[in-house]
């Protein structure tokens, strides 16, 4: 049980719900709250099932593929500055509102969002990744059940704060969600930029 608590809470720490929940409001800012509720759950239940994959094959995978965990860093933080300057930019809440003009987009919207940049990168990102890869043990039955509880736990915990973080985004007014936008996807690009460095800085290209 200690084992199970502690990997839960080492969990929620990277997966870290809490530091998302403004990239989330902002990044549904056009859908209506029970909209939002779908894309938080579907999004914690995508991120699940990528850790839990990455969990048992991430090793196999990378080693393979040659990729170490600074590149797939850099990786991860060039897709989340990307995001960040369709923010600052205007240009996700742009398509959004040509989503709400269609029902079957908007359906495809709420999809697409759950799956990026919700589920992967901002739940399951490579901070996320990486912590399963180094404290998982998916070895024998007994640690196989304490990791995917663990997992789910953090996860299902995530999904709770986005869901009711999503209830109270309906007291907020167009003005204060597109000024958030904007300021959310300022520090986006920081985050974003500063898990660029810290690749380059495994990589040994810099040091910081």
């Amino acid at each position: 049980m200690t084992e199970l608590v502690s990997l839960a809470l080492i969990y929620f720490a990277v997966i870290d719900p809490i530091g998302t929940i403004p990239i989330f409001l902002s990044i549904t800012e056009r859908f209506d709250y029970k909209q939002k509720q779908r894309v938080a759950l579907r999004g914690c239940a995508i991120a699940f099932f990528v850790l839990v994959f990455f969990g048992f094959f991430g090793d196999l995978i990378l080693s393979h593929l040659k990729i170490s965990s600074a590149t797939f860093n850099i990786a991860g933080g060039a897709i989340l500055f990307l995001i960040s300057m369709e923010m600052v930019n205007g240009r996700r809440q742009a398509r959004k509102s040509k989503a709400a003009e269609n029902d079957q987009v908007a359906a495809e919207e709420l999809i697409r969002i759950s799956s990026s940049p919700l589920g992967v990168p901002l739940l399951a990102g490579p901070g996320a990744i990486t912590s399963i890869m180094v404290f998982g043990d998916f070895t024998s039955v007994d640690k196989l059940v304490i990791n995917l509880s663990s997992i789910f736990i953090a996860l299902a915990a995530s999904a709770l704060l986005l869901y009711f973080a999503a209830w109270g985004s309906r007291f907020i007014n167009l003005t204060i969600s597109t000024v958030m936008s904007r300021l959310v996807g300022i520090l986006l690009a920081a985050i974003a930029i500063q898990i660029i460095l810290n690749g380059f800085n495994e990589l040994g290209i810099i040091s910081i």
